[in-house]
């Protein structure tokens, strides 16, 4: 038996030894806590990483957030331990010991907990997963990264040894880097590793570059030395010029906006660092030098500069409708593609804009689809009823896909018309391969026994003018100043100046937006679903709902299979932001790629 400790187990050392039959025991413990808190037999079945595990007898892990609260399950905390074992702090350094041992709200008073600075959640199972430390926690373009998460998963892959990732800024701008040892015996490609990763993170945690050493430089307590690691050296990929008129002026306006030096043909508006913040200023730019209104959505759907011209190109020649006048249509489409397309049904301010931002994280070949209240199209009122909504948009969906399986993503209220249509299509002899839904809370005749207490507090409350903003406009910063209650005609004033389709919005179609919102959310409470016989893949914004559970649960009597409850880290109103989109769209994958695997 073997017992080990202090940095995380290589998998394919784990490997190699539980190959020789030997019997291996993952341990976890700072010296300020008895030095061993937690431990786990390590399996075969470890091939993400061993688990740090269980506490020992007479000490007690709290995963808590920064405010002290206990998080749920699957949520990153920072670990706190408690108990007999917790020392009384650093001799002569009250500072530092006022900092870390911390009075604990859980115990008898005067009992004090020591705050181990690093970031770990609990599986199912009931073991602690570290993932790494809190000081290694960074913010680049607006999107919050834990470091540990990346080096954790670079440690997964068997040819790596050791793994570490941090920020480099230059005049460029500042750009994650990663720095690996390889297993002996074993070549390492930098851009495989790459190519890799990308399969397994998001795009904004990928480094832009990995370095592979021969070693780590060791400080003289034996950790990795970050400021002796040596500079990245940045390879650019081979660069193909714009040629047209259009390539070159989107090109252009992507590198003064973003802030890069060169941007090629094949460069992704993403990757070179735009985000949905920004990108409204590139198409307002784009409108004005091209004397064209350029649709947001064209830049999501299509963030490379060639397709994105070929796309703006083609409309200008009369080849392909322009989005823009399409925009406030029930069917809004937000990028086509051969795969079983994905239907996303809006929040209660009735517009699917904010789907756009999903489209660039998921498949380029599967198509991506928004639907949209017919109130705001002048193609109807706002249905009397959830039912009556569903059939609408069955419809419609249809006429896009005349068989299934279907797949649907309801945000909000868009959750629980989801609902109703996975019912009917069901009904009707369809399948539905999936059902998503994003922070909905419903309110049955069943659910009533569950105190509105329960519900999250987001969902059972009128959004405010703020809230309903960030809806209307996704990826516009909205001024923090904005609160309380706004006119309508101050809201269009607000938009007049954004590019298109926002500017379209105007007062008559904002204020019929916020009354949808209101008679909406009276819709919802009225709604008495039936039983959909399938899974249900949820996800929760646990800004909102520390405990992660209370909004999935109320669904638990109307879904017949399982219920996949996935925390994001923002808020109800939030939640298509780009680190949550990014989140969500992996998810989404992640349950398509099982179902191929089941199939």
């Amino acid at each position: 038996m073997v017992f080990l400790g202090g940095e995380p187990i290589n998998v394919g050392r784990l490997a190699a030894l539980m190959e020789s039959g030997v019997r291996v025991v993952n341990s976890y413990g700072p010296t300020e806590a008895s030095d061993v808190v937690s431990f786990q037999a390590a399996s075969v079945a470890d091939v993400a990483g061993v688990p740090i595990g269980r506490p020992v007898p007479n000490l007690d892990l709290f995963v808590l957030d920064r405010r002290l609260r206990v998080v749920p399950v699957g949520v990153e905390g920072e670990l706190y331990v408690g108990g007999v074992g917790v020392g009384r702090g650093y001799g002569g350094r009250f500072d530092l010991t006022s900092d870390r041992f911390v009075a604990s709200p859980f115990g008898e008073p005067g009992d004090r907990m020591y705050r181990t600075g690093d970031l770990v959640r609990w599986n199912r199972e009931g073991s602690l997963e570290y993932i790494g430390r809190t000081d290694f926690q960074v913010k680049l373009r607006g999107l919050r990264i834990e470091l540990g998460e990346i080096e954790a998963v670079l440690l997964a892959h068997e040819s790596i040894a050791r793994a570490v990732v941090l920020v480099h800024g230059d005049v460029t701008g500042d750009r994650l880097v990663g720095y690996v040892v390889g297993e002996p015996d074993t070549t390492v490609d930098a851009l495989d590793l790459r190519s890799w990763l990308a399969g397994r993170l998001p795009s904004y945690m990928v480094p832009s570059v990995v370095t592979v050493l021969d070693e780590m430089p060791l400080n003289a307590n034996g950790k990795v030395d970050r400021k002796a690691l040596p500079a990245p050296e940045f390879v650019a990929k081979q660069y193909r010029a714009p040629v047209t008129e259009v390539e070159k002026t989107v090109a252009t306006v992507i590198e003064e906006v973003v802030g890069v030096e060169r941007v090629g043909l094949d460069d992704n508006y993403f990757d070179v660092g735009g985000n949905s913040l920004i990108a409204t200023k590139v198409v307002s730019r784009l409108t004005s030098e091209l004397g064209f209104e350029v649709p947001l959505v064209w830049l999501f759907a299509e963030p490379t500069t060639e397709m994105f011209a070929a796309r703006i190109e083609s409309a200008r020649s009369g080849e392909v409708e322009v989005l823009g006048a399409d925009a406030f249509g029930v069917v809004l489409p937000i990028r086509e593609g051969r795969d079983q397309p994905l239907f996303c049904i809006h929040p209660v301010v009735g517009l699917s804009w904010a789907f756009a931002g999903l489209a660039q994280h998921l498949d380029p070949a599967r198509g991506v689809y928004g639907l949209q209240s017919p109130a705001l199209s002048g193609d109807g009122a706002v249905p009397d009823s959830i039912e009556s909504w569903a059939e609408r948009y069955v419809r419609e969906v249809r006429a896009v896909q005349p068989t299934g399986p279907y797949n649907l993503l309801g945000w909000s209220l868009g959750g629980i018309i989801a609902h109703a249509m996975a019912v009917r299509l069901q009904a009707e002899g369809e399948e539905v391969a999936l059902l998503s839904i994003m922070d909905s809370f419903v309110a049955t005749g069943r659910a009533q026994a569950v105190e509105i207490e329960a519900a999250p507090v987001a969902e059972t409350s009128a959004p405010s003018t703020r809230d309903m903003l960030a809806l209307v406009l996704p990826g516009v910063e909205i001024d923090d100043a904005i609160e309380g209650e706004m006119s309508t005609d101050t809201v269009a004033e607000l938009v007049a100046g954004l590019p298109e389709p926002f500017n379209g919005l105007g007062s008559d179609r904002i204020a019929t937006a916020f009354a949808a919102a209101e008679a909406s959310m009276a819709l919802a409470a009225a709604y008495e679903p039936a039983l959909f016989k399938g899974d249900l893949v949820y996800f929760t914004a646990t800004l909102d709902d520390p405990s992660g559970l209370r909004g999935a649960s109320t669904w638990a009597e109307v879904i017949g299979g399982r219920i996949h409850n996935h925390p994001i880290d923002t808020t109800h109103w939030t939640m298509a932001t780009p680190a949550a989109l990014t989140r969500i769209a992996a998810v989404l994958t992640e349950s398509w790629a099982a179902d191929e695997g089941r199939g």
